[in-house]
């Protein structure tokens, strides 16, 4: 390094030379010569441009800035407000304004006859020389970040400049071009536009990245906060020794002065298993790491997509083919995604793609998944302002349905009050577009959708698969608890022998309106007091074809509804008990069960079951007498009435199948329900032997999740407390359990009162969706 003379140190920073200003001073003799021996290394060879100074000379800078902004004025029209970027940047790059100053013509520029002052307030002065400060500036690498990933973000970017083919254009050669992707983006006040550039590897984005900064039309820089979102990765930690206390052991034990044990064979062993599982751990951290570097599908933000609009070369638009490969070896580039809601003509397209991804035999059960007339069923006959094309959501690539899933309107029991959300259904991927987050992003358009439309709250049931799915899209589960009953029909026929009565039992016929009264009295006595459940809204549309129809050939449904002493429900009269049950069984199950035998058990769900004593009645139209309200009934009413509807659910659904009488009176059968329908409390008042202890197992489903978008008020039905939901946790004590001194009663039997632990939160499957 050459010696600086002293006096040069003392000279202030106004007197410096590195100050533009001070025009006037010579510049030393001795700085010169300074600068010449510093470009020579000592074996006489001269150093690269990397290693010498990138700053020029200040007095010819300036005049080749003044130079260059005396040359941009005369592109930019009298009467315009901003300058011509586009003509400074064709001028500029054919004039190459980065060469070193060494090279450049000492002679004095042309000037205009107006000096130009650096500090004129005129604003197109200003940006031109702005620009050709950045033009002199930017051929200095001192200041650009290392970039690490092939993912990196230019900002601050002119407006003639800040469209695709323009920043294209700026990238060094069409081989770049061609691999680049991008991404625009605006801040918050629209006041600046950046755009994110992203490559298939690192060195391409390099060599984009270096071009662009030299360029210095604007700024570029890492995308360190949206490497994750645009499929970059970032670079892995330092690896770290694995860590042992064995050296500090050994200083202790010498400075303590006594000799350290041997360790026993099963200490080295469990040493060796923890170093094993170190490097294990290690080794699957790097191959995620490799894994997150690789090109992953462009799934579209929104409903966006990465910009392809500008030329490509036939090698891009089918993949970057390597030296050596052929066509016929090329690999295919990732699926491409459309999302959006759908429109009433698609509805047959969005059917036909549920049935393509449910109707399938489950490998391990080898069951029958749903068929079309399931969803069609869910579809038509669901509310009027629930059938909603714009609420059904899909994932489209190349015109054909990869994903979907759909909002349902619904109005929830919270407490007495009936808050309205939206039911989440038909969330449904075709296996070949599994693991590119299709699901995820379905999901946030009905969030979008909850909170466009005001609904406080959405509700689904997972599946064990889809169940981590939507935890991680911020669901929460409320566990439901579920009972069944072990029995035979010839034990639930003891329990109706004493009070036997004639054709007390009949099918439901749900277009008449004189049973769909009886049905929405007896829901509604008991319905209003379990959590959870969804109104009905006395829509005769939703009983007749939501509750009432089954269009799923895999079951076999019982509808059935009891009178009493063989009346007809005309003739009903008030202090008459009623009640009815839905349930079904899958075919399947009969089909696996041998006739003859009594095990194994066979399922059968309970969807409704609500039972009530005729209390007051109302005119229908058409001059027809209807039960309008039904009260408690005392505990040996609702024994028999329970009893007589349990047995001819049995018989109704297993006679076509078991033909021998004993055979059907003694084959095993297990009854599903939700516990707060039939809770312990009320099957420890009838003492009925086929309702016993033993014959009664608990459970739980951890499928049912919520995820609440804006507060809303509820009250506990366990404790009469009002509370105001902000998550899910609130909505668990709107949920909770009856508490110890606080009785409850149970609302379709007289003194029966529910004992603490009992659950008072239930979902009832004729509601499902």
């Amino acid at each position: 390094m050459s010696h600086v003379p002293p006096q040069r140190r003392k000279q202030t920073s106004a007197e410096t030379d590195d100050n533009p200003r001070n025009l006037n001073k010579p510049l030393p003799s001795d700085r010169k010569s300074t600068e010449t021996e510093s470009s020579i290394t000592p074996n006489g060879t001269k150093k690269g441009p990397h290693l010498q100074r990138s700053t020029p000379n200040p007095k010819e800078a300036w005049h080749q800035q003044k130079s260059n902004s005396s040359n941009i004025r005369n592109d930019v029209a009298p009467s315009s407000s901003t300058p011509n970027w586009a003509a400074i940047v064709n001028k500029t790059n054919n004039s190459n304004t980065t060469t070193h100053p060494k090279s450049t013509d000492r002679k004095q520029p042309q000037r205009s006859q107006e000096r130009i002052n650096p500090e004129s307030e005129d604003p197109i002065t200003a940006l031109a020389d702005q620009f050709s400060n950045a033009l002199v500036v930017a051929d200095s690498e001192f200041d650009l970040p290392e970039l690490d990933s092939p993912t990196f973000e230019c900002v601050n970017i002119p407006e003639p400049f800040a469209t695709t083919k323009q920043i294209l254009s700026l990238l060094p050669n069409d081989e770049t071009r061609s691999v680049c992707r991008l991404k625009w983006t605006t801040s918050e006040d629209f006041s600046d536009k950046s755009v994110i550039l992203k490559f298939p590897t690192l060195a391409t984005a390099k060599e984009a990245y270096t071009c662009l900064h030299r360029r210095g039309v604007f700024k570029v820089k890492p995308c360190d906060g949206l490497t994750a979102a645009v499929g970059g990765a970032s670079p892995s930690p330092s690896k770290r020794p694995i860590q042992t206390d064995a050296v500090a052991r050994r200083l202790i034990a010498g400075a303590l002065g006594v000799k350290l044990a041997k360790k026993t064979p099963e200490q080295l062993d469990l040493e060796q298993r923890k170093k094993e599982q170190v490097l294990a751990e290690r080794e699957e951290k790097r191959k995620a790491e490799q894994e997150a570097l690789k090109p992953k599908a462009p799934l579209v933000w929104a409903d966006e997509v990465w910009e392809e609009d500008a030329p490509r070369s036939a090698t891009a638009q089918t993949g970057i083919q390597k030296k050596g490969e052929t066509a016929v070896g090329r690999k295919e580039e990732p699926p491409r995604y459309i999302h959006r809601h759908l429109t009433d003509a698609e509805i047959p397209r969005f059917l036909t793609h549920l049935e393509a991804v449910f109707h399938v035999v489950n490998p391990a059960t080898g069951a029958m998944g749903a068929p079309r007339g399931f969803f069609a069923h869910h579809w038509e006959e669901d509310f009027a302002w629930s059938r909603n094309a714009a609420a059904c959501f899909v994932s489209e690539s190349n015109g054909q349905i990869a994903a979907s899933t759909r909002a349902y309107s619904r109005r929830l029991n919270v407490g007495g009050f009936y808050e309205a959300v939206v039911g989440v259904g038909d969330v449904a991927t075709r296996i070949e577009h599994r693991g590119r987050g299709l699901a995820k992003t379905l999901l946030g358009k009905v969030d979008d959708f909850c909170k466009r439309n005001e609904y406080a709250m959405a509700v689904l049931h997972a599946s064990a698969m889809g169940f981590p799915v939507y935890e991680k899209a911020g669901w929460r589960n409320i566990v439901m608890q579920t009972a069944s009953i072990m029995t035979t029909r010839k034990q639930v026929l003891l329990a109706t022998t004493e009070r036997k009565s004639d054709n007390c039992v009949l099918p439901i016929d749900f277009k008449k309106p004189e049973h769909l009264a009886v049905l929405k009295a007896c829901h509604s006595l008991l319905s209003v007091n379990i959590g959870g459940s969804f109104s009905r809204e006395d829509d005769d549309h939703y009983w007749k074809g939501y509750v009432g129809d089954c269009r799923d050939d895999r079951r076999f449904a019982a509808r059935l509804m009891f009178t009493p002493n063989g009346k007809t429900v005309s003739d009903l009269e008030i202090g008459d008990c009623v009640g009815y049950i839905i349930c079904d069984l899958f075919k399947r199950d009969l089909e696996n069960a041998a006739p003859s035998s009594i095990t194994p058990a066979i399922n059968i769900q309970i969807r409704d079951l609500f039972l009530g004593k005729v209390s007051t009645f109302k005119d229908h139209e058409g001059g027809l007498r209807v039960v309008d309200s039904v009260a408690a009934q005392t505990v040996s009413e609702f024994t028999f009435t329970l009893s007589s509807l349990i047995e001819s659910a049995i018989k109704n659904l297993l006679q076509q199948w078991i033909k021998n009488a004993d055979a059907l009176d003694s084959r095993q059968i297990q009854f599903n329900f939700p516990a707060a329908l039939l809770p312990n409390s009320l099957f420890e008042a009838t003492g009925a032997s086929w309702l016993a202890k033993e014959a009664r197992k608990q459970g739980e489903d951890v499928g049912t999740m919520y995820k609440i978008f804006k507060p809303f008020a509820a009250k506990s039905i366990a404790t009469g407390v009002s509370i105001q939901v902000k998550n899910v946790e609130d909505l668990r004590n709107v949920f909770q359990a009856v508490q110890l001194g606080r009785p409850v009663p149970f609302a379709a039997c007289e003194g029966v009162y529910l004992e603490p632990g009992s659950p008072l939160f239930g979902f009832f499957k004729s509601d499902a969706f």
